[in-house]
């Protein structure tokens, strides 16, 4: 949805210069219950708007729709805004565009900018395919608000907005929306006052472009209504801004606050998702970190998530892909960390792959600065070979490597077999995936060329048994019933290895 700014179409330029002269002043709707168009505007307005839905309109000073009016603007227009100082003031109730008919709004010729809109507390707004390029940005204090299929690009940093569309409460909704070249920040709330937004399909490209440290997407605190960032592209995609990252939510004050990042790429930022606060509630999962390195300095960003908040605060991740940051997932002072719970009541499975994340010479899939232990099983450390748990040890940071920290228990891990057969036979076998639900595979170490497979429960009955496996093969496990099991392999040495079904 993104388009080059409209500088002139010669409608409105004839239109402009028809009237060189005149001086305009602001308009206020009558507060009487109308429900306008662009027309009646044009009509009613004394030349604060002009123009008709052909050629265009003009809008050459501050617009204000009065709080019991409703305005509906028809889609498939041109808006130019023709006055640096004008503010569009939204009391009542605003329909901005039609789906399937682009509307495009842009600052007039010689103008770069104008002041920008302001959605006030009493009004309900829904724009749908409309192109905002340029202007001074979407201050949102209603809780009434969705904006769907358009375009909010290159909007001004202005005094009095922090972000090219900023909340102010409420649960609104942006959906399949492009963010493109803003100067900063292409979607904040306060750090003051909850609200929790839904953000999904939408794509984030360059934006901050003043280079500042300030994220893409900058949240606060959240109502109980979960805010939701889902099948989002948050990118900075010339490495540009270098100071800029993709997510941060925060709780600075320790508002109770919940958020989740689903099914999103976040890729070549100075870093990817950041939560920092106490009494925050994080769910991250089938999300990829990718290249979140652009600063390249690991002491001032470069994770694919960085956790940084006080004991009050978890984050459960699972099925992520890290790849290519500086750090895989970073966790600083007391955050709590669920990457995989070998408690299959607890619902966490596990299952995020690492892949050459580092700095310094050094691979950091996982950097625990904290003192508490962090459960993390089931995970492929390693992308792309069958790993030794000595191998593994060498990606994590934690306790072992400075007994002040945290334990991270990264058994069962996937793509990895154990430290020795010799020394560790208890972990020479590979099973994956557990969870599983219909179907597991095993791999089988070097020294065993063949073996059979017991299935056994927890009271020692076996369950099932598949002869004569050999290397890698495929299971059939959807005739068990869910819970967790033992898996033994027998010849001529043993190894036994921990399962996991569910539904």
């Amino acid at each position: 949805m993104k388009h080059t700014r409209l500088l002139s179409f010669s409608s409105l330029l004839i239109l402009a210069f028809l009237l060189p002269l005149a001086h305009w002043a602001q308009y206020q709707t009558p507060n009487t219950g109308v429900n306008w168009d662009m027309g009646d505007l044009v009509a009613a307005s004394g030349g604060t708007v002009t123009g008709n839905a052909t050629g265009g309109y003009l809008i050459h000073d501050d617009l204000i729709l009065s709080e019991t009016d409703t305005l509906n603007i028809a889609g498939g227009v041109l808006i130019a805004v023709n006055n640096a100082e004008a503010l569009m003031e939204i009391y009542g109730t605003l329909y901005l565009g039609e789906e399937g008919s682009s509307t495009t709004i842009f600052p007039f010729s010689s103008i770069e900018t104008y002041e920008g809109w302001r959605f006030e507390s009493t009004s309900t707004v829904l724009i749908e395919s409309v192109d905002f390029e340029g202007g001074g940005g979407l201050k949102v204090l209603t809780e009434n608000f969705t904006i769907r299929y358009s375009g909010v690009n290159e909007q001004q940093h202005i005094a009095t907005n922090n972000a090219a569309l900023e909340f102010f409460g409420g649960s609104p909704v942006v959906f399949f929306c492009d963010f493109q070249d803003n100067q900063g920040s292409a979607i904040s709330t306060p750090s003051n006052i909850p609200c929790s937004p839904l953000i999904t399909s939408c794509v984030f490209v360059n934006n901050n472009t003043e280079n500042t440290n300030r994220p893409q997407i900058n949240l606060g605190p959240s109502l109980p209504d979960v805010p939701t960032i889902l099948n989002n592209v948050i990118v900075s995609s010339d490495g540009l801004y270098d100071q800029v990252g993709g997510i941060a939510c925060a709780s600075l004050f320790g508002d109770p606050s919940s958020y989740i990042v689903q099914n999103s790429q976040i890729n070549m930022n100075r870093y990817g998702l950041a939560f920092i606060g106490g009494n925050i509630d994080a769910t991250v999962y089938t999300s990829a970190f990718t290249d979140n390195d652009i600063q390249g300095d690991p002491l001032l960003g470069g994770s694919g998530i960085n956790l940084n908040g006080t004991a009050s605060s978890s984050a459960l991740l699972y099925d992520n892909y890290f790849a290519g940051n500086l750090w895989g997932i970073t966790v600083q002072n007391d955050f709590q960390l669920d990457l995989g719970n070998p408690d299959i009541t607890a619902d966490s499975p596990g299952n995020n792959t690492f892949s050459e994340n580092g700095n310094g010479g050094v691979t950091y899939a996982l950097y625990n600065n904290t003192p508490s232990p962090i459960p993390a099983v089931n995970n492929c450390w390693i992308e792309g070979q069958i790993s030794l748990y000595e191998e593994i040890e060498e990606v994590i940071y934690h306790e072992l490597d400075d007994a002040s920290l945290g334990f991270v228990d990264y058994s069962f891990a996937q793509c990895a077999v154990g430290v020795g057969l010799e020394e560790n036979t208890a972990q020479a076998m590979t099973v994956y995936p557990s969870p599983a639900s219909s179907e597991i595979r095993v791999i089988l170490p070097p020294a065993f060329q063949m073996g059979d497979i017991e299935i056994i429960d927890l009271n020692g009955r076996s369950i099932k048994t598949v002869q004569n496996v050999r290397s890698e093969m495929a299971i059939d496990v959807s005739d068990l019933e869910p819970g967790t099991y033992l898996i033994s392999l027998s010849k001529d040495k043993e190894a036994v290895q921990q399962l996991i079904l569910i539904d």
